[in-house]
């Protein structure tokens, strides 16, 4: 493929305000005018386990990719989490698909999740799969109300959870409200449609019963996940 990357000339952008906390989420469509090149470079690349939490599997995006993505979004980004370009510390940029069924999943896996406390880590999911995948859902802890996870709100959130985990074992990939969990938004995963939102957002991919957990990157959930990391502001926790 190409060595840069190019606006699509359809490029459009959206700001959604999810929830009783109001967090804000950027839905991108037609993000990129190479997007069928990055399915071309994925079906070669070496995809490995991710380990973690994440079930499935992962692999290296094209150098250019994360700077192209950085460049088209920022201001946006800037705007919508009040976060500063020249404050970025840290990138991190893979391939990724879902290959678990849902039978291998562990426990957590089956639940909303968060990614990290730090409100300054700002998660930019690219849709690159063929039509009849499930995109993202946002959701609200029941017990708690709470739809993002801080620092502050992290043992409280672990603690409810933990008990109620303790009386209620969740079956499968989490599609939709559950006793645990209320699903406040869903965007679906059109082709080279991006969702950018905070990382301490409970969320989840909605891995339909249908779907195909193909390893196979010209016909699996395939996304390119990207991770921008902002020093927090000067004065701010």
């Amino acid at each position: 493929m190409r060595s840069g990357f190019s606006p699509s000339p359809a490029c459009s952008m959206a700001v959604h305000l999810v929830g009783d906390e109001r967090n804000p989420v950027i839905v991108a469509d037609h993000l990129f005018a190479e997007a069928p090149g990055l399915v071309d470079y994925a079906s070669s690349a070496p995809f490995r386990p991710l380990g973690g939490l994440y079930p499935g599997i992962h692999a290296p995006v094209p150098a250019p990719y994360p700077e192209a993505l950085f460049h088209l979004l920022i201001g946006p980004i800037a705007q919508v989490f009040g976060v500063a370009p020249q404050d970025l510390a840290d990138v991190a940029s893979d391939f990724r698909m879902v290959t678990a069924s849902p039978d291998r999943l562990q426990l957590r896996q089956r639940l909303p999740h968060y990614d990290l406390t730090d409100p300054n880590l700002i998660v930019i999911l690219h849709y690159l799969a063929p039509p009849g995948y499930g995109g993202t859902s946002m959701y609200r802890h029941r017990r708690t109300r709470f739809e993002g996870i801080s620092e502050g709100r992290q043992p409280a959130f672990e603690t409810a959870l933990a008990e109620e985990l303790a009386g209620y074992e969740p079956q499968g990939y989490v599609l939709g409200d559950n006793p645990l969990f209320e699903r406040i938004a869903s965007f679906s995963a059109t082709f080279n449609r991006a969702i950018v939102y905070r990382g301490n957002a409970l969320h989840s991919g909605d891995i339909l019963p249908e779907s195909s957990h193909s390893d196979d990157a010209r016909t699996g959930r395939l996304t390119a996940s990207t991770l921008f990391t902002f020093k927090p502001k000067v004065g701010h926790a």
